[in-house]
């Protein structure tokens, strides 16, 4: 994940449709990195993406959808691990591990309750001061 600098408005408050992309670009920033982290090229993650006939906004709106496709490609360990990697990928993106222990907690929530928190947390904060440390 990147620091974009693009999200920064100067304050300036954001309509509806503007958190909504910026939500979905972060989440599928989410989405990369996991993909990076367990050793998926960018062609392989393109062909996924054509496999399931998912579009990326998609992924964001259909997560379960998601998860069960990549049951189908990389079997139910493969996928346990990709969707590890995504937890941890949110968890940093919207800053939902706060406390020490929170981590663990957080780790074994479902997916689509997560992604519940992380909509929650980039609403309340639409403008993410995000850092080069973030990767």
């Amino acid at each position: 994940m990147t620091a974009t600098g693009s999200y920064q408005n100067q304050g300036a408050p954001l309509s509806s449709m503007e958190r909504r992309t910026v939500f979905a670009e972060r989440m599928m920033e989410c989405v990369s990195f996991a993909f990076f982290a367990i050793g998926t090229s960018p062609a392989m993650e393109d062909y996924i993406y054509w496999k399931l006939s998912l579009g990326l906004n998609e992924i964001v709106d259909k997560p379960q959808k998601f998860m069960e496709g990549l049951r189908e490609i990389f079997g139910e360990a493969g996928a346990a691990v990709y969707e590890g990697e995504l937890v941890k990928a949110v968890q940093k993106e919207f800053g939902l591990v706060r406390a020490p222990g929170s981590e663990e907690r957080t780790r074994h929530r479902p997916l689509g309750e997560l992604l519940q928190a992380a909509v929650t947390a980039a609403w309340m904060c639409p403008h993410p001061e995000r850092h080069e440390s973030q990767v």
